[in-house]
């Protein structure tokens, strides 16, 4: 059986509770190191000299923290203002990626910096594995990271910044679910750029990107927040409409239309509702189809130049 690795938190607590039961000592503590303060996040022990919740980087104790001392004596009134005698303390580094991120000490009134040394081992042991364990975290976190931006880069598309075809696959397959379980209603716009191939045929495939990038904006500009849009591959671009029934799907076409065109894009456009048809798919494939009928009777300017780019 394989058992999860214990968070950082989790095992120092464990640590803390594990060391009080082997080591009798008065004070054992974990103090995180967070920005140039030292922060107590887990103790141990009857606290009759307990260490202060936060401690500055640049105190005698601190100091003697980050010299990493092995067990000695310290008389320090500040962290122990109620013990005259100087106090046993020993103490580990706790490392992570970026370098000592905590440390494990312990400390006692009454034991000489001799006695204290027998444990010395077994603090730094348990100081040890809370390094490898923080490292562990961080690198998984890391790798948790990377793998969510893979995946949010394979659901889009590099060029225009929208969701691809892949995405639009999913966020269909999501809608089609959730009007089935809801009775909600949604419909599709299926859009084509007109004339983008003699574009890039006679400007160049820069001309044609910039042309699909004003076309992305364009529609991203012009449907509501809830809406979906995406592109779907080459010079077709998909919007699924949320909970929008058949009877918007003509006055927002022509709106679609005339916005595109006050930014100089032409295409054809095809829209079709869910509850014309059996499912949200079949709602998209027939939403192609007007999208395809729209460009024949487009196509006296269809293949016209596209219309100069308007700021």
């Amino acid at each position: 059986m394989n058992w999860p690795t214990p968070t950082f938190t989790q095992a120092a607590s464990a640590i803390v509770e594990s060391l009080a039961r082997a080591i009798p000592a008065e004070q054992i503590v974990i103090a995180e190191l967070t920005g140039s303060m030292w922060v107590k996040q887990h103790a141990s022990g009857p606290l009759h000299h307990a260490v202060p919740p936060t401690m500055n980087f640049a105190d005698e104790v601190s100091a003697e923290f980050a010299a990493i001392r092995t067990p000695a004596q310290h008389h320090v009134p500040w962290l122990f203002p109620h013990i005259d005698n100087p106090v046993a303390f020993a103490g580990h580094p706790i490392t992570g990626r970026s370098g000592v991120v905590a440390m494990l000490f312990v400390t006692d009134s009454r034991m000489t910096p001799e006695r204290l040394a027998e444990y010395d081992a077994v603090v730094a042991s348990q100081a040890q594995m809370l390094s490898t364990i923080n490292t562990l975290e961080h690198e998984v976190q890391a790798e948790r990271a990377r793998a969510s931006e893979a995946q949010a880069l394979a659901l889009l598309d590099q060029l225009t910044k929208l969701p691809n075809r892949r995405s639009w696959d999913r966020a269909v397959a999501q809608e089609e679910a959730r009007c089935g379980r809801y009775g909600t209603e949604c419909s599709v716009l299926v859009l084509d750029l007109d004339g983008l191939k003699k574009l890039n045929d006679e400007q160049g495939h820069g001309e044609g990107d910039a042309l699909l990038k004003r076309m992305a904006a364009a529609l991203g500009s012009s449907v509501r927040g809830s809406d979906f849009v995406a592109r779907l591959g080459g010079d077709e671009f998909g919007v699924l409409l949320i909970e929008t029934p058949a009877d918007f799907i003509p006055t927002t076409v022509e709106l679609l239309r005339t916005r595109l065109m006050d930014r100089g894009i032409r295409a054809s456009i095809g829209g079709a509702s869910r509850s014309s048809y059996d499912d949200l798919t079949s709602a998209w494939h027939a939403a192609d189809l007007e999208m395809y009928a729209d460009k024949r009777e487009q196509r006296g300017y269809a293949e016209e130049d596209p219309l100069p780019a308007k700021n």
